[in-house]
């Protein structure tokens, strides 16, 4: 009972660690997402993206205001020994609703400039996540390439060490050489793309050290959900944008027709002729004579059919860039996962392995210098796949229109 009772309270504080450890992982996650959905805001380019956008939604708002104001006018005239004059107001009628046609269309540009702005701020977004990515495999690139250099310093004083005793011979120290001057090589490029991808980053985020600029491992767990491409690709942004600025070159086409109509302008006025009053009401009509606009009228609709067009177009190629994309995420992510399952744990006890077997002579020294090489490789190629398996999740989330979704999230 005793021994049951121990076991019960044991578990229960595994999963209050648990639970914890999972608490603060998460608000981690959301500290992390707070602050790069911050900077990306404060990116210059995302700030002229903005305004540009308010500068469409104020366009927009004025397409909302009356068409015509009220015109004041006066006339003062002599005629003869009296004087006359006449004041009164005219107003231009919008007879056939343009103002109604200009709404329509300033709703669907606001839409048009929102959506285009969400698909310049989710660009950034992945371009900023993308050089995180690089950053990071180029520090582990460095990382790795650092450890290696070392441990072939220790194996060059060994061989030199053992060669003055006769264990080995000059061939091994003259392998332990190249093999050593090959990944100072690999080191000096290693070392070039970390400071690439540093400069990079730091142009992205000036006002922090990119070295401790890291992407949450959980957020790359946290994408793994399956999306419907038919479903989700109509509400991408720039999908979205599409069919708005569509809608809004139809709507545009509407008010072309309307404005090829006249509208009529009514007056009221009075005064004095002499000594009577006088009040009269005015009404005049332009009248389309010389110019019926029927030019603009089929331009704005040709505009409207190349705006469809367009919808469509991006409405095809974004469904297979999407499907590209979770095609491309899953071979990378299957991959990924085999690779850690199969090859982390090898790997990492593979190193003491070899020394030991070419320190007690059972493997000879290009052996061991050739399976230290295929080592490498396997570990560089283990943190390739990692960077790639990364960047076709931030692909995906791009091309399935939930990148901002993801930062946001949390």
């Amino acid at each position: 009972m005793h021994l049951a009772r121990s076991r019960f309270v044991l578990a229960a504080l595994l999963l209050l660690i648990h639970q914890q450890n999972a608490r603060a992982e998460s608000q981690d996650t959301t500290a992390w997402n707070h602050w790069f959905y911050q900077q990306i805001l404060q990116h210059p380019e995302v700030v002229s993206e903005r305004e540009k956008m308010n500068a469409q939604l104020s366009t927009a708002e004025a397409r909302d205001q009356p068409l015509y104001n009220p015109e004041l006018e006066a006339e003062v005239e002599r005629e003869g020994d009296d004087n006359n004059s006449r004041i009164g107001v005219n107003q231009t009628l919008d007879w056939w609703d343009k103002r109604g046609a200009r709404q329509n269309q300033g709703n669907h540009a606001r839409q048009a400039a929102q959506t285009g702005y969400q698909q310049v701020l989710q660009q950034k977004i992945m371009e900023a996540l993308l050089a995180i990515n690089d950053w990071q495999s180029a520090q582990q690139r460095v990382t790795f390439a650092r450890e290696q250099e070392s441990q072939l310093d220790a194996l060059l004083a060994l061989v030199e060490q053992r060669q003055k005793t006769g264990d080995l011979g000059q061939i091994d120290a003259e392998l332990a050489l190249l093999t050593l001057a090959q990944l100072l090589n690999d080191s000096a490029d290693a070392e070039a793309q970390l400071a690439k991808a540093g400069a990079t980053l730091k142009a992205l985020f000036p006002e922090r050290s990119t070295a401790t600029i890291t992407i949450p491992e959980a957020f790359w767990q946290q994408q793994r959900r399956g999306v419907d491409p038919a479903q989700q690709v109509d509400r991408h942004p720039r999908v979205t944008q599409a069919l708005a600025e569509w809608n809004a070159a139809k709507a545009q086409a509407d008010v072309a027709a309307r404005d090829a109509k006249s509208d009529p302008t009514v007056g009221i006025n009075g005064g004095k002729s002499g000594e009577d009053n006088v009040v009269a009401l005015t009404l005049s009509i332009p009248l389309a004579l010389r110019n019926d606009y029927r030019a603009e009228v089929r331009a704005a609709s040709q505009e409207a059919l190349a705006a469809e067009a367009h919808y469509y177009q991006a409405r095809r190629q974004q469904l297979a860039l999407l499907e590209g994309s979770e095609a491309a995420l899953k071979a990378y992510a299957g991959r990924h996962e085999r690779w850690r399952t199969v090859m982390q744990t090898r790997v990492g006890n593979s190193a003491a392995l070899l020394e030991k077997q070419w320190r007690t002579g059972d493997l000879s020294t290009p052996d061991y210098l050739l399976a230290l090489k295929e080592r490498g490789e396997s570990l560089q190629a283990g943190i390739e796949l990692e960077s790639e398996w990364h960047q076709a999740v931030i692909e995906w989330l791009l091309e399935s229109g939930q990148l901002l979704d993801a930062i946001q999230r949390n």
